[in-house]
């Protein structure tokens, strides 16, 4: 898996990496004895091979699909998803039956993809409904892997929609897991609200379509996105309950042994069987089969069978967030749930209680908390570099929202299967309505708390950053030495965490140093549009916003994972209603700027403040300032770097000529195409946009300037 892992980050670089292992292996191999020497050798050996593994599939399956890329066709397919993203758009995830190109020339094209397709108007289909519709098929919004989990899953293909309405053949049958979810939405919605409905929903079953968009932001702020998204605490809560209930009911341990094997199997069907689940399920059948053949499951052999199974099946399963996340979370509780749960109880003055029946009443509540920390700090501590590396942030809070809401969440999983198993039984309404009664008051409870710590000060800070990146490795390198040297163990844990927290903090004050002083232009443009991006951390400004839909396609990698803190559109509003109106619809913009005071602009967003600027206005931002000035109907736009030297961006279709004597002299001029008399400009670089080139100036510590083509 690590070898996987290894691939997923640096695809282009797995043959030097894995030559690197390799020597690296013959040269620890002739420190140890022979049999060290061996499981060393057969480790890395491993690792080379999963790298080997990874790429091939992934680039079998890249040169697949590449086919459609930017390619028109006529789709029918099967809904499978449906949800609403915070702006109010439509995803859909389908399953296409027939993909027919609208290029004849199109040979061999790929059939059977699950595609993720985005429109503004809803289809009005329901799941497993049959579609058709024409789509535009583009490339995935990133080109590094692990940054979206849809690859390992099958979704290769981003797609929007061209015609607007498509047609509805018929209404498949889907599947009977597919009415069982139905079922268990239903009896849940007759007792309780939809934002309660849609949280005990994704308890059970891990569907969280009908989770609020709010409740999962301020979860995700709170650092307990976790409790809702289906994993080994859902299974392992379940089938403990189904197999103590088995226990009640025969001591033949073979039967219930079988039983919860059976269940555990139904289970996984139930929740469309994600990667979490199936890890989880590999787990608790082999720690359920050794019961009844008197044998000890080993956790870790169990988490690498679970691994290799699932990997084996699809090496691109790696990049899936949930698989890293569910891994790295029973990782941590095998390794550190009981020494945290040894910390925890000491905590607690149980044991100084002398009374026999107080200290009884109170072993039972207080021991249920104390494994509840313990399974919950340990998973998050080994699952907060994977959120890092992934999203990028770092919720401040997430050891108090996980203390308060891990003990609840359990229980809100046990209520809600014991309210939709009683809904079904007749004459006990009373006995259901205490446990809605209870299931109702701890769900607000956990709503309630992650609102609160979302709301709190800094609950949340980014770390886009690539020195972020590059202390966590740094971190993984030093721990994997000490390990070595250390005869495959870590002789001073206290000396390794001093030495992990020095290397963090060293390169992630140099990283901080290092953004403070330097400034990045990102220039991007073809023959439809420029758009300049400036990038810092934690955020992008758009200085420049233009085009249609193919110039934002090629563009978004540029902010597609940042808050945008300004949008400046410059320009009319033909010139940019594809491509503006897109930005201000799929990301956060803190602030709209626009050139002239024109009602035009108004249909940009009805969220986000717009603020105009005059002619001849001046933005200042922190590092430079942003001119723009008129002539002859024509808006052009001046940067001044703080440093002497500034650049000029012409707007289409414009006539140097005309340009104002004190704008001629500047250190770069970004050029659309199709522009007059350029070389009346005494400019050290000409930039001309006229093709799907991205270009970086780069201001350096010491305020030089350089420029070069990515």
């Amino acid at each position: 898996m690590l070898g996987l892992i290894t691939a997923m980050l640096f695809p282009s670089a797995w043959l030097s990496i894995g030559t690197g292992i390799i020597i690296f292996a013959l040269l620890v191999a002739l420190r140890y004895k022979a049999v060290n020497k061996v499981s060393v050798l057969a480790g890395l050996f491993c690792l080379v091979i999963g790298m080997m593994s990874y790429t091939v599939t992934f680039q079998h399956k890249t040169e697949t699909i590449q086919k459609l890329v930017n390619q028109e066709a006529t789709v029918t397919a099967t809904v499978t998803k449906r949800h609403f993203t915070p702006k109010g758009k439509i995803v859909y995830t389908l399953q296409t039956d027939k993909i027919m190109p609208k290029n004849p020339h199109l040979k061999n094209c790929p059939q059977n993809l699950k595609l993720e397709c985005v429109t503004k108007t809803d289809f009005y289909a329901e799941m497993y409904e049959i579609i058709v519709f024409d789509v535009q098929f583009s490339a995935q919004n990133s080109s590094v892997p692990y940054t979206f989990d849809s690859f390992a899953n099958g979704v290769y293909l981003n797609t929007s929609v061209v015609s607007k309405k498509p047609r509805i053949l018929m209404q498949s049958t889907g599947d009977c897991f597919y009415t069982m979810r139905c079922h268990i939405y239903d009896k849940l919605a007759a007792y309780f609200h939809s934002k309660e409905t849609g949280l005990i929903f994704a308890f059970l079953t891990g569907d969280k379509s009908a989770v609020y968009s709010s409740v999962k932001d301020s979860f995700k702020t709170a650092g307990i996105s976790h409790i809702i998204a289906i994993s080994g605490l859902h299974l392992s809560v379940i089938v403990g309950v189904v197999f103590r209930l088995l226990r009640r009911i025969t001591r033949n341990m073979m039967i219930v042994s079988s039983v919860t094997v059976i269940f555990i199997v139904f289970y996984v069907f139930l929740t469309a069987y994600p990667y979490s689940i199936i890890r989880s399920a590999v787990m608790n059948i082999l720690f359920v089969t050794a019961i009844p053949l008197h044998r000890k499951s080993q956790p870790l052999n169990s988490l690498g069978l679970a691994g290799l199974l699932i990997t084996v099946v699809n090496p691109l399963a790696i990049g899936d967030i949930g698989l890293l996340m569910s891994f790295s979370a029973t990782l941590g509780i095998i390794l550190l749930q009981k020494t945290v749960s040894q910390f925890t109880e000491k905590l607690f003055f149980v044991r100084y209680i002398h009374q026999p029946f107080l200290q009884k009443c109170l072993k039972i509540p207080v021991n249920y908390i104390v494994e509840c920390v313990g399974v919950s700090v340990s998973a998050v501590v080994f699952t907060l570099p994977v959120m890092i590396f992934v999203y990028k942030r770092f919720s401040v809070y997430f050891i108090l929202s996980n203390l308060l809401t891990a003990a609840v969440a359990p229980v809100v999983i046990v209520l809600g299967l014991l309210i939709v198993v009683l809904s079904y039984i007749p004459y006990i309404e009373m006995i259901n309505g205490i446990f809605v009664f209870a299931e109702h008051h701890l769900c607000d409870f956990i709503i309630t708390t992650a609102d609160s710590i979302s709301e709190m000060p800094h609950a949340s800070i980014s770390l886009d950053s690539i020195y972020t990146e590059i202390a966590l490795v740094s971190v993984l390198v030093a721990v994997l030495l000490l390990f070595i040297t250390g005869d495959f163990r870590i002789k001073e844990k206290g000396l390794c965490m001093v030495l992990c927290t020095a290397i963090v903090s060293l390169i992630l004050l140099f990283g901080y140093v290092i953004e403070k002083n330097t400034l990045d232009f990102y220039v991007t443009g073809n023959s439809k549009g420029v758009s300049l991006v400036e990038k810092n951390f934690t955020s992008a400004n758009i200085l420049l916003c233009g085009g249609d839909n193919y110039h934002y396609d090629d563009t978004e990698n540029l902010f597609f994972d940042k808050d945008i803190r300004s949008l400046f559109v410059f320009g009319n509003k033909a010139y940019f209603e594809n491509y503006a109106l897109r930005i201000s619809e799929q990301y956060n913009v803190e602030n709209i700027i626009t050139y002239t005071d024109s009602e035009d602009y108004r249909y940009l967003s009805a969220e986000n403040p717009v603020t105009h600027i005059p002619e001849n206005g001046i933005i200042r931002y922190p590092k430079y300032s942003l001119q723009t000035f008129t002539v002859n109907q024509k808006n052009w736009c001046y940067i001044d770097m703080q440093s002497g030297k500034g650049i000029l961006i012409a707007p289409k279709n414009a006539d140097c000529n005309d340009l104002p004597q004190q704008y001629r002299n500047v250190y770069i001029a970004i050029l659309p195409n199709k522009c007059r008399n350029s070389q009346i400009l005494s400019a050290e670089n000409i930039l001309v946009c006229d093709g799907n080139t991205t270009f970086i100036i780069h201001k350096s510590l010491n305020g030089g300037i350089s420029l070069w083509q990515k």
